[in-house]
């Protein structure tokens, strides 16, 4: 479970023929995500990091499913139940924080 897929974790060349190399930043995740696993038991975990709507590092690691594992890539879809509730109350809590809305009552269509 110690593997890591990344578009960058291995050296790969671009779409300009260049080489990449991993990003302090994946490094950082990816050492993380070893720690997380260790700690926890995890079986499986995708980690994706924003920055003003801009793809940071995109990484994966472990299996999906306990039947017929498979590895789980950055293009792994998870469900995530409820978990998308609590992401929509934080970014519209963080809209009204920056003023871009007024609040939370108004209707948000017409």
């Amino acid at each position: 479970q110690d593997l890591v897929y990344s578009p960058s974790s291995h050296l790969h060349s671009n779409t300009n023929g260049s080489v990449e190399k991993p990003t302090t930043l994946e490094h950082r995740l990816i050492e993380a995500i070893h720690q997380l696993q260790k700690d926890n038991d995890m079986v499986g975990l995708q980690i994706t990091v924003l920055s003003n709507s801009k793809p940071l590092a995109n990484l994966a690691a472990g299996t999906l499913g306990t039947a017929n594992p498979r590895p789980v890539t950055p293009s792994t879809l998870f469900c995530v139940f409820s978990v998308s509730k609590a992401v929509l109350t934080v970014a519209l809590l963080r809209l009204l924080q920056q003023g871009v809305i007024t609040s939370v009552d108004d209707p948000i269509a017409l």
